[in-house]
């Protein structure tokens, strides 16, 4: 089920992690962006093949040179929807993002103190009109203050994260109360 996400190579599992849950965020808030984007670079490209009444020199390359900045910015959006990865696996969670700079954020269970998951009204009021959709931000607080905390944005099933987390958590909790520090 998972085998995608882990045949990537900037995920490195440690000994006995298996990966329990991962997205991206949804392309349902990107969509906003990336279609207007999209219509402007069609409607500059239609617009170049209109016959001006001054015939102006280099009207239709310019129009469509012009073009290419909505298109390429499209374009941008989708590559960054698709390089961000959220990962939650049996040790740890990993925010993943960035296109040619590449910002991995992990933190083990022993370092998280809170998760909290919040939704706007806009977020509910999709959630509503398409379905399998619930979707939200993640919250992760940590207790290493170099790290901060951890923030899954625009996840699209949120309560299968909050409980791949909350579970994993836990299974942490539990196996560290039932350790003794010899153990360890």
């Amino acid at each position: 089920m998972f085998s995608d996400i882990e045949e990537r190579s900037w995920l490195e599992l440690h000994e006995n992690e298996e990966v329990e849950w991962w997205c991206h965020p949804t392309i349902v808030l990107y969509l906003p962006k990336i279609v207007p984007a999209l219509i402007v670079s069609a409607f500059l490209v239609g617009l170049s093949f209109w016959n001006p009444p001054v015939n102006i020199p280099y009207f239709a390359v310019g129009l469509l040179t012009a073009s290419a900045v909505p298109l390429l910015y499209g374009l941008y959006l989708l590559v960054e929807w698709r390089s961000q990865y959220y990962v939650v696996t049996n040790q740890r969670v990993i925010k993943k993002y960035g296109i040619i700079s590449r910002n991995i954020n992990p933190a083990n269970f022993s370092r998280i103190s809170n998760i909290e998951s919040r939704v706007t009204a806009f977020e509910r009021i999709i959630s509503f009109f398409i379905p399998n959709h619930s979707i939200g931000d993640i919250g992760i607080h940590t207790a290493d203050d170099n790290l901060g905390d951890i923030r899954f944005e625009s996840v699209k099933d949120t309560d299968r994260g909050l409980n791949a987390i909350q579970s994993n958590l836990s299974n942490y909790s539990s196996f560290k109360q039932g350790s003794s520090p010899t153990d360890e």
